[in-house]
Parts: C-alpha cells; sequence; structure tokens
C-alpha cells in the first residue's frame, strides 16, 4: 500500500517539476506597433496605441497580439518559427528564455 502513494507522491511531483520548467521553455517578443507611410510620412514612426496585430507560427495557427497605451507590445511564445503579420511580414525565431525585439510597422493609407 505505501508502495503505491509513494508511486502517486513521485508522479505528482514530476508533474509540478514540468509544469513549473514549461514557463521557462518560452520565449518573449517585444516591440512597438508604428506607423508608417500613408498621405504624409510626418507621422512615419509614431507609435500606435492600441492597434492589433497577428502573429503566426509555422502551423499557420494564428493570435492576435494588442498594444498598450504607449503603442508597446510583449507576448510569450513556445520556441519556434513565426511571422509577424504587419508591415513586410517579418519572419523571426523564438528560442527559450530569450528576447525578440522587432517592431511590427503598419503601412498607412
Amino acid at each position: 500500500m505505501s508502495t503505491g502513494r509513494s508511486v502517486r507522491i513521485a508522479a505528482s511531483a514530476a508533474c509540478l517539476a514540468v509544469l513549473a520548467g514549461s514557463a521557462s521553455t518560452q520565449g518573449t517578443v517585444t516591440g512597438v506597433a508604428r506607423k508608417q507611410g500613408g498621405f504624409s510620412s510626418f507621422h512615419d514612426g509614431e507609435p500606435m496605441p492600441g492597434q492589433d496585430f497577428v502573429i503566426e507560427d509555422a502551423q499557420r495557427t494564428r493570435m492576435t497580439v494588442t498594444a498598450d497605451s504607449s503603442g508597446s507590445f510583449s507576448v510569450s511564445l513556445a520556441p519556434g518559427k513565426y511571422t509577424l503579420m504587419c508591415g513586410g511580414r517579418p519572419q523571426f525565431t523564438v528560442v527559450a528564455g530569450q528576447v525578440v525585439e522587432l517592431d511590427c510597422g503598419y503601412q498607412m493609407v
């Protein structure tokens, strides 16, 4: 009976270790949503607060990210290759424990 109990405790401890480690297996992408072009280039580079944009992974799964009140964004992602769906659609690679800095440039019409 004590053998079954110790197996459950060991299994629970292993599950907790996997869950605790999962946070450190993410990478972070940060940047600023910025205006580009349009009728006047006077506003080029200005932040775009509250702007939504999409990040797509290699399997074409998409997630929507919203810039904060200063136009900045930060999102944790699993390691892999992604495309930022704005501007020139830059591709980037996320590595666990590292930060990728990448601005999102929106062409203004």
